[in-house]
């Protein structure tokens, strides 16, 4: 590796040089923000008079006696380019007798000499380079509007007009880099990781594409980029970071931190083929591009509609799960039809759990386990879906039932709901069974409907009559819970007015098409007694659209799959194997299983363990030497663990010690059965 000081013209002269932003590299992604604060720095430099001015440093590798690849300084290195193409072009504009656009074109922009095609020096990646090969045709019509490269070409040019534009050419000239060039030892990954430790200018997935793409070589580069990050960037809408995040939840059935996913990514793939997880993760980003535009790619409207039903949720906490769903479709694991069913219990399980105002934050372990739990059992074959509505239904506490919704829908405050859940209900509860739709969602966006109190928040006189003595009680009680809600697209004119009016008032609810106001138009009162009536009311329709799944009918095995995670009793138990690290070990005994878990760790990294068996905090359980242990096992010549601990303390040190090894209790699973 070489530095040096590098002025910024001397770094783009040369006619045949060329600088290429390797594939691995992210979109130019500068915004009006910095370029308006580069366009300024340098107006400062040309008001001030400054002889020089660091912008930072460019790091590339010099491939051939042609090709300069940048590891770290494409955004302003390509805001400049940007900026000088600008300058020529409005130069010329403004007078068509200038030579100072051939100037910059010779200088820093092309090479004359170059075959056809190829002369432009800045060869951007994939998309950014047609953008930026277009600015130099100056053909507005063919501009890539949607590109940043374009729209600061355009912020550049309509600067120019306030100022000297050979100045400005000198104040640009006098920007300089701390110039590195690295030499084929370099780790190129290495350097740029320590450049953007930080993590202020690259997303996660910026992070993994340049650590699967750096130190192959060019061609190799662009083979895996256009074969597969390319395409998983449009599967994804570029939520790249986020989707990896999900594939790897699925995988290790634990989910990194938003930050860390990067490091987890590069712990996954350590003892991986790259190329195949590659493949996967292509693949997988297809089923994800199905889930969030609700569009499978054999149409299919009962899946489709059951997606954007999953979609008005917001609950990408399932996405995990869903990528598992559609993974087993794939793989003639389910059905069609089971997967409709599974995508309708996930609905029914958790807006039940929205009624029932049961916390969010458990719903990341439940979606995560799923899969792994329904093929727990020997009954999932061709009834999936069926063990899954098992599974979820064992637990009431975290499904509610029949009994728990209807009491909760009597009191629930719908009307303080998220907003787009509420809509969603109203959607539901609104267009179940009817032939014609009513686009509630759209309805509600534009303005055209809103929701309604019929009981009104601010109680006239007459409303004070009309509900009775016990007017306040009611009115506290009843407020925003179903009962007294509906939508209706005149809710400013209603407001206060008594029942009366509003069903008779003009396009009231007299006139309403609305199913959800078709009732009301019969009722002559509006009292405690007709708000429980249409709560019942609702309530059934509730219970008829977001159905609880039934119990099983066969016979279900006696071992259980649990997770290291749950917190279970195992005393008087019998475990037969357990799955760690995407490998199933039988066992025959609670002793066994820890002997064996404690080898494969030991086997994975020993120095670990063996620090641990040296640390006071652990000396109780494992220790370097069997002194002081009535019962020992022996895991290498300097790790022994006490074999008299009791099963609750096995696990609660297990869950400590696979800490030190970045594994979640959640990847580990137990499958137990209990004692005859």
């Amino acid at each position: 590796m070489t530095a040096s000081k590098n002025e910024v013209k001397r770094f783009l002269e040369g006619r045949a040089e060329r600088f290429v932003i390797p594939v691995y590299q992210r979109n130019y992604n500068w915004k009006k923000e910095q370029c308006e604060r580069l366009f300024d720095d340098i107006l400062d430099i040309m008001n001030n008079n400054y002889k020089s001015y660091f912008i930072g440093s460019i790091v590339y590798i010099k491939a051939d006696n042609y090709n300069n690849y940048i590891i770290d300084g494409q955004q302003r290195l390509t805001s400049i380019c940007i900026l000088l193409l600008a300058i020529a072009h409005f130069a010329k504009k403004k007078n068509p007798d200038t030579t100072l656009d051939e100037q910059i074109f010779e200088d820093y922009l092309i090479d004359k000499r170059a075959k056809p095609g190829e002369s432009i020096k800045l060869r951007p990646i994939r998309d950014d380079r047609d953008a930026y090969n277009r600015l130099f045709y100056e053909k507005k019509e063919d501009f890539i509007e949607d590109s940043n490269i374009t729209a600061n070409y355009i912020y550049f040019y309509n600067r120019l007009g306030e100022v000297e534009l050979e100045n400005l050419l000198q104040a640009i000239q006098k920007l300089f880099v701390i110039e590195i060039k690295l030499e084929g030892e370099d780790d190129p990954q290495l350097i740029f990781e320590s450049l953007n430790s930080t993590g202020l200018d690259l997303d996660e997935a910026d992070r993994i594409r340049n650590f699967i793409l750096t130190g192959k070589s060019p061609e190799i580069q662009e083979e895996w980029y256009f074969k597969y990050w390319y395409k998983i960037e449009k599967n994804t809408e570029n939520e790249i970071s986020e989707f990896i995040r999900d594939y790897l939840s699925c995988k290790q059935k634990s989910i990194p931190n938003k930050n860390r996913v990067y490091l987890t990514f590069k712990n996954f793939i350590k003892d991986k083929d790259i190329m195949n997880t590659l493949e996967d993760l292509l693949k997988f980003s297809k089923f994800y591009k199905e889930i969030l535009s609700a569009n499978y790619q054999q149409p299919n409207d009962k899946l489709n509609v059951a997606l954007s039903h999953i979609n008005k949720l917001e609950i990408g906490v399932s996405y995990p799960f869903l990528l598992e769903l559609f993974d087993n479709l794939s793989n003639k694991v389910l059905t069609l039809e089971q997967m409709i069913n599974c995508l309708d219990l996930i609905q029914n399980f958790v807006i039940r759990r929205q009624i029932c105002d049961l916390p969010t934050s458990k719903l990341n372990k439940v979606f995560i386990t799923l899969d792994k739990l329904v093929k727990s059992d020997t009954n999932f074959i061709n009834n999936y879906d069926s063990v899954l509505g098992h599974i979820l239904s064992q637990k009431e506490d975290d499904f509610p039932n029949n009994e728990v919704v209807q009491r909760a829908l009597l009191t629930k405050n719908i009307y303080n709901m998220k907003p787009k859940n509420r809509t969603y209900l109203f959607y539901m509860l609104e267009n179940f069974e009817n032939k014609e739709r009513v686009d509630i969602f759209n309805s509600i966006e534009n303005r055209e409907l809103t929701v309604e109190h019929i009981m009104p928040q601010k109680l006239s006189s007459k409303w004070i009559y009309d509900l009775g003595e016990n007017y306040d009680e009611v009115h506290k009680k009843y407020l925003h819970t179903l009962g007294n809600l509906t939508l209706t697209g005149y809710n400013s004119k209603m407001s206060n007015k008594t029942f009366h009016e509003k069903k008779s008032m003009d396009k009231g609810f007299n006139e309403s098409r609305l199913y959800l106001n078709k009732e009301l138009s019969k009722i002559e009162n509006w009292n405690e007694q007709e708000i429980k009536k249409r709560t019942k009311l609702l309530t059934d329709r509730f219970l008829n659209i977001w159905k609880y799944p039934k119990k099983l009918k066969i016979n279900t095995i006696q071992e259980k799959m649990y997770l290291l995670d749950e917190d279970i009793d195992f005393t008087g138990t019998l475990i037969k194997k357990f799955d760690l690290l995407d490998e199933t070990v039988e066992v025959s005994n609670w002793a066994d299983f820890t002997s064996k878990i404690y080898h494969i760790l030991y086997e994975k990294e020993p120095i670990t363990m063996i620090k641990l068996a040296h640390s006071k905090g652990f000396k109780s359980f494992i220790r370097p030497t069997p002194e002081g242990f009535n019962k020992s096992t022996r895991i290498s010549n300097n790790v022994y663990l006490n074999n008299t601990s009791s099963v609750i303390t096995k696990l609660r040190v297990l869950k400590k010690i696979i800490s030190y090894y970045d594994i979640e209790p959640a990847q580990i699973a137990l499958y137990v059965e209990s004692k005859k």
